[in-house]
């Protein structure tokens, strides 16, 4: 009869954005079988989870991407991350080459640059759509060579470019 001790593994998040997504990943790793407790901290964006020592970590990665986020299961541990701290006035131990990377931390900020992108491509077609469908207001530039019965269909685009296209394609 094999021993099956429960072990705690915590597991960073990729795309929470409220306390609803939180609860929506908590119920779904618990419907794991094999998970004996999970909690997910949405301000840490991080899923804390009490499990037998036969679980895959597959099985929770698929039941969070079944949800629609991403948990990340090859993590550096917390010892290795902050191991490669330094105290003021320490020698560097390691080689940059051998540091550790936070897996976490860089694909956060890819996320916030992709959405930094989104946001300015959205602002300038949100801003061209206002400029063409308000010409009068904005006298001080001269766009009445593109007011025309075509700027309907010119702005009709740039909405459907800014609605549809750009949260997608960037």
């Amino acid at each position: 009869m094999s021993e099956n001790k429960v072990q705690k593994s915590q597991f960073p998040i990729i795309g929470m954005h409220c306390a609803s997504c939180a609860l929506t990943i908590e119920k779904a790793l618990k419907k794991v079988p094999g998970v004996k407790s999970a909690m997910v901290n949405f301000a840490g964006e991080t899923a804390t989870v009490e499990h037998g020592s036969d679980l895959k970590k597959e099985d929770l990665k698929n039941a969070v991407a079944n949800t629609g986020y991403n948990l990340i299961t090859d993590a550096p541990s917390s010892e290795d991350v902050h191991a490669s701290h330094q105290m003021a006035g320490q020698e560097s131990q390691k080689s940059s080459a051998t540091d550790p990377h936070d897996h976490h931390r860089m694909l956060k900020e890819a996320e916030i640059k992709k959405l930094k992108n989104k946001l300015i491509v959205g602002t300038i077609l949100s801003a061209l759509v206002l400029f063409l469908s308000f010409p009068d207001y904005f006298s001080f530039i001269d766009i009445s060579n593109l007011i025309s019965d075509s700027s309907r269909f010119l702005i009709l685009l740039l909405l459907t470019l800014s609605s549809f296209c750009a949260p997608w394609v960037l």
